[in-house]
Protein backbone atom coordinates (compact mmCIF):
# COMPACT_ATOMS: atom_id res chain seq x y z
CA UNK A 1 0.00 0.00 0.00
CA UNK A 2 0.85 3.62 -0.74
CA UNK A 3 -0.44 6.96 -0.43
CA UNK A 4 0.40 9.73 -2.40
CA UNK A 5 0.30 12.89 -0.75
CA UNK A 6 0.81 16.64 -1.06
CA UNK A 7 4.63 17.39 -1.06
CA UNK A 8 6.09 18.94 2.21
CA UNK A 9 9.37 20.99 2.73
CA UNK A 10 11.59 18.49 4.11
CA UNK A 11 15.20 17.35 3.61
CA UNK A 12 16.72 13.96 2.29
CA UNK A 13 19.52 12.04 2.60
CA UNK A 14 19.55 11.14 -0.75
CA UNK A 15 17.53 12.37 -3.68
CA UNK A 16 15.14 9.51 -5.30
CA UNK A 17 15.30 10.39 -9.62
CA UNK A 18 12.96 7.97 -10.36
CA UNK A 19 9.48 8.44 -12.30
CA UNK A 20 6.43 7.59 -10.68
CA UNK A 21 6.57 4.29 -13.01
CA UNK A 22 9.91 3.95 -12.57
CA UNK A 23 9.40 3.38 -8.52
CA UNK A 24 5.92 1.42 -8.49
CA UNK A 25 7.94 -1.33 -11.45
CA UNK A 26 10.31 -1.43 -8.70
CA UNK A 27 7.66 -2.48 -5.89
CA UNK A 28 6.26 -4.83 -7.67
CA UNK A 29 9.70 -6.22 -8.47
CA UNK A 30 10.26 -6.11 -4.80
CA UNK A 31 6.34 -7.57 -4.12
CA UNK A 32 7.73 -10.46 -6.34
CA UNK A 33 10.83 -11.10 -4.90
CA UNK A 34 9.60 -11.07 -1.45
CA UNK A 35 6.37 -13.82 -2.10
CA UNK A 36 8.70 -16.08 -3.91
CA UNK A 37 11.51 -15.92 -0.90
CA UNK A 38 8.08 -16.10 1.32
CA UNK A 39 7.66 -19.48 0.27
CA UNK A 40 10.46 -20.88 1.46
CA UNK A 41 9.42 -19.68 5.01
CA UNK A 42 6.32 -20.44 7.04
CA UNK A 43 4.27 -17.85 7.97
CA UNK A 44 5.93 -15.01 9.45
CA UNK A 45 3.07 -14.18 12.15
CA UNK A 46 4.02 -17.76 14.20
CA UNK A 47 7.23 -18.20 13.47
CA UNK A 48 10.63 -18.28 15.56
CA UNK A 49 13.89 -17.85 14.49
CA UNK A 50 16.84 -19.80 16.30
CA UNK A 51 20.29 -20.28 16.17
CA UNK A 52 21.02 -23.81 14.38
CA UNK A 53 22.90 -25.54 17.53
CA UNK A 54 25.70 -26.80 17.85
CA UNK A 55 27.35 -24.25 15.24
CA UNK A 56 28.72 -26.01 12.33
CA UNK A 57 29.93 -23.09 10.46
CA UNK A 58 32.09 -20.33 11.73
CA UNK A 59 30.34 -16.71 12.65
CA UNK A 60 33.13 -14.33 11.21
CA UNK A 61 32.46 -15.78 7.48
CA UNK A 62 29.48 -13.60 7.68
CA UNK A 63 29.29 -10.37 5.70
CA UNK A 64 28.14 -7.44 8.17
CA UNK A 65 24.86 -7.43 6.57
CA UNK A 66 24.08 -11.06 7.65
CA UNK A 67 25.77 -10.83 11.04
CA UNK A 68 23.37 -7.81 11.73
CA UNK A 69 20.18 -9.78 10.32
CA UNK A 70 21.89 -12.95 12.66
CA UNK A 71 21.71 -10.89 15.22
CA UNK A 72 17.95 -9.42 15.31
CA UNK A 73 16.79 -13.35 14.92
CA UNK A 74 18.79 -13.25 18.21
CA UNK A 75 16.89 -10.89 20.01
CA UNK A 76 14.02 -10.53 18.52
CA UNK A 77 12.83 -14.14 18.13
CA UNK A 78 9.79 -13.78 15.51
CA UNK A 79 10.14 -13.43 11.74
CA UNK A 80 7.59 -10.59 11.65
CA UNK A 81 9.68 -8.73 14.18
CA UNK A 82 12.74 -9.13 12.66
CA UNK A 83 11.62 -8.15 9.77
CA UNK A 84 9.85 -4.97 11.33
CA UNK A 85 13.02 -4.07 13.34
CA UNK A 86 15.21 -4.58 10.51
CA UNK A 87 17.14 -1.56 9.04
CA UNK A 88 17.02 -3.21 5.73
CA UNK A 89 14.23 -4.05 3.33
CA UNK A 90 12.03 -6.66 4.17
CA UNK A 91 13.43 -7.89 0.79
CA UNK A 92 16.84 -7.68 1.70
CA UNK A 93 16.25 -9.22 5.17
CA UNK A 94 14.27 -12.19 4.13
CA UNK A 95 17.44 -12.66 1.54
CA UNK A 96 19.83 -12.96 4.77
CA UNK A 97 17.51 -14.75 6.52
CA UNK A 98 16.80 -17.48 3.66
CA UNK A 99 20.97 -17.19 3.30
CA UNK A 100 21.31 -17.86 7.17
CA UNK A 101 19.15 -20.76 6.91
CA UNK A 102 20.67 -22.41 3.67
CA UNK A 103 24.40 -21.98 5.39
CA UNK A 104 23.04 -23.19 8.44
CA UNK A 105 23.30 -20.52 11.27
CA UNK A 106 19.17 -20.14 11.35
CA UNK A 107 16.52 -23.01 11.85
CA UNK A 108 12.66 -22.17 11.97
CA UNK A 109 10.23 -23.39 14.56
CA UNK A 110 6.59 -22.76 14.34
Amino acid sequence: HFDLDPPEEREFPTEMNLSVQEVLMEGIRHLDEFNRLRAHLPDPSNTRLMLDVPLKVRLRDLSPEDLDTLELALRYGPLSTALNRSTMSDLDTLEAIVRLMKAGYLRTKG
